[in-house]
């Protein structure tokens, strides 16, 4: 375990909400390039991040999500700055706001208790980040998740993430 990460997420800039994840190193190498006068190193990973997060989306729903990416990571060498590309795959489910009401089998209507719908979510994601300090990193995360099983077809989720990176290991 190398990052635990804790962040601000908003889905279309106005629903605000949560996100809780960590992020394992799967590997990690350096790159080096020489240039004219001097030699360059870049810090490459390879990680896996599961996360969890919520936010609300007032009087219509409460979403939660639950996914997991791989992600490639990259950062010069004595540079605060790092970028990350990744992918993943999760779960996405929204609470309904209110009451529901399910027509039953004899045809009667009945409200029914958290009411709910859960989506497929493959996502893309790219990160940019600042090194604070050896424990703490800043970042901003921004992701594009469909929701598959939409209606017969899909729905296209923006996602907004800004928050810390905690480090267990001093980088």
């Amino acid at each position: 375990m190398s990052n635990l990460n804790v962040a601000l997420l908003s889905e279309g800039f106005r629903h605000v909400g949560l996100n809780v994840g960590i992020d394992f190193t799967l590997k990690e190498w350096d790159k080096r390039k020489q240039k004219k006068t001097k030699e360059i190193i870049k810090k490459r990973r390879l990680l896996l991040s599961p996360q969890v997060g919520f936010y609300q989306h007032k009087q219509n729903h409460t979403a939660l999500l639950t996914s997991v990416e791989l992600g490639y990571l990259r950062q010069r060498k004595n540079r605060p700055w790092s970028h990350l590309w990744a992918i993943g795959f999760g779960a996405f489910t929204q609470f309904n706001s209110g009451t529901t009401y399910v027509v039953q089998e004899d045809g009667s209507i009945v409200a029914q208790q958290l009411a709910s719908r859960t989506y497929t979510l493959p996502s893309m994601s790219y990160a940019v980040a600042y090194d604070m300090s050896s424990k703490i990193t800043c970042y901003a995360k921004s992701t594009l998740g469909y929701k598959m099983a939409f209606n017969t077809f899909f729905s296209i989720v923006p996602l907004l993430e800004v928050g810390a990176k905690i480090h267990f290991k001093n980088r």
